[in-house]
């Protein structure tokens, strides 16, 4: 598909590997196209394998202390698919009963 850049990109001084801005975007690319496709009112799974590979990504990226404002407090979910894992991570809920 692209090409991937050997260098880190640096932001403010602070070089980031490329990697990293890959696995952030595909984060924000994934929560937000949920977000867009609940708002429609046409909610679809987060793909288990994707969300799977995004778990660690989140963990990092959205750490349990400092997250406010940006994100609500994780939610407890453990025996769901890792879509529903990543979504309770990030302060979302896959059920349609709550918003």
């Amino acid at each position: 598909m692209g090409t991937v850049l050997p260098h880190p990109i640096t932001i403010r001084d602070l070089p980031i590997p490329t990697t990293v801005l890959g696995a952030a975007a595909a984060l924000e690319l994934t929560a937000h196209a949920w977000d867009l496709g609940r708002s429609t009112g046409r909610p679809t799974p987060i793909p288990d394998r994707l969300a799977h590979e995004l778990l660690p990504v989140a963990h990092q990226l959205v750490p349990i202390i400092g997250r406010s404002p940006l994100f609500a407090p994780p939610l407890r979910n453990s025996a769901a698919t890792a879509g529903d894992r990543l979504l309770s991570h990030l302060g979302r809920t896959s059920r349609p009963d709550t918003a």
